[in-house]
């Protein structure tokens, strides 16, 4: 199974594909990892290639100047940072790669089961970011007040 999701990650330029269909693939790439980190199997070879497809997507937009790729929605920002948290795989450029996307979703976008993914990924990571934080509390202040 992992060497399937190896051979489709591969192929895929995010940054080649329309926004739409890019969109998908990163949904579907977060549901592959995750069902890896949840049954207790991850495959470092499996997220590694998916890190460097974000990575590439990522880094092209950042030189377009678009801050985050928008390619992906708050639920896949939180529940990729929780497969590679889950996983074990805290590497320092995921984590760089998918908070500079978190910090730019729109914060009205956000549910509290997001807010608690995305922190809790990047504390069970060690990592630190006070402006992520700060949208984050952002996010839960303006949640809160509409109740």
């Amino acid at each position: 199974m992992a060497q399937v999701s190896v051979s489709l990650c591969h192929g895929l330029r995010l940054n080649k594909m329309s926004s739409g269909k890019a969109a998908g693939v990163v949904r579907s790439l977060t549901l592959i990892l995750n069902a890896f980190a949840k049954v207790g199997m991850p495959d470092k070879h499996l997220f590694e290639t998916v890190a460097e497809v974000l990575y590439t997507a990522a880094d092209v937009r950042a030189k377009d100047g678009v801050s985050g790729s928008g390619l992906f929605d708050a639920q896949s920002v939180a529940n990729l940072m929780n497969a590679y948290a889950k996983a074990g795989m805290l590497d320092q450029e995921i984590f760089d790669v998918l908070t500079v996307e978190a910090k730019a979703l729109d914060t009205s976008s956000l549910e509290g089961q997001h807010v608690a993914n995305i922190l809790n990924s990047v504390v069970k990571g060690g990592h630190k970011d006070k402006e992520l934080f700060d949208r984050m509390k952002e996010a839960i202040i303006k949640s809160v007040s509409h109740l």
